[in-house]
């Protein structure tokens, strides 16, 4: 009997309503193309740390550690669109943010209350963006050139809390639900 899968977890800051809205609107404006499958507005987000499969246990641990971060709101950017891994083959059609030194610090308080629940902390350069499509097959010159011209630069985005979701996979995407919410504050004992 095959076991069920445990939830794949993440942490997370989500985009103003504003940033989903101009997504929207910009997403029905471009033209649609095979291999093209834009992000659900709804399930737009900034990805600050992918934990992968977690189990019960681990997940209440990560839980009580993320409570216990404390972090005063700040603002950040965005600042335009790129392509991972690169625009040669590009698989992901992202929105980056300003560089800022806060969001930065706000990144080790995280990988610092997750590696000291058992999560070794990540090798890879953290490089905050936004997915806001998936590129499953070669696309038309035109269709990539219109893709470099997306204008969403300049929106702010508020980071007065952060979430902890969970991702399950099915044929026609992921589904993310909120599993709790972390407000800024001070988390120092009375």
């Amino acid at each position: 009997m095959k076991r069920p899968a445990q939830p794949r977890l993440f942490i997370a800051i989500d985009p103003p309503e504003g940033l989903r809205t101009a997504y929207a609107a910009l997403r029905r404006s471009l033209p649609e193309a095979p291999g093209l499958a834009w992000a659900d507005p709804a399930q737009l987000h900034l990805t600050l740390r992918f934990l992968g499969e977690t189990d019960e246990i681990t997940a209440a641990t990560v839980r009580g550690g993320l409570g216990q971060i404390a972090f005063a709101p700040f603002r950040m950017v965005t600042s335009g669109v790129g392509f991972f891994p690169g625009d040669r083959d590009p698989r992901v059609l992202w929105l980056g943010v300003n560089h800022d030194e806060r969001l930065l610090v706000f990144k080790a308080q995280v990988d610092k209350a997750l590696a000291a629940r058992g999560f070794p902390r990540e090798n890879r350069r953290f490089s905050p963006h936004i997915t806001l499509a998936r590129i499953h097959e070669p696309l038309p010159p035109e269709t990539l050139s219109a893709l470099r011209d997306i204008r969403l630069s300049g929106q702010g985005l508020a980071v007065d809390r952060f979430h902890l979701y969970a991702s399950e996979l099915n044929p026609s995407g992921a589904i993310h639900t909120l599993v709790e919410t972390y407000p800024a504050g001070d988390r120092s004992p009375p």
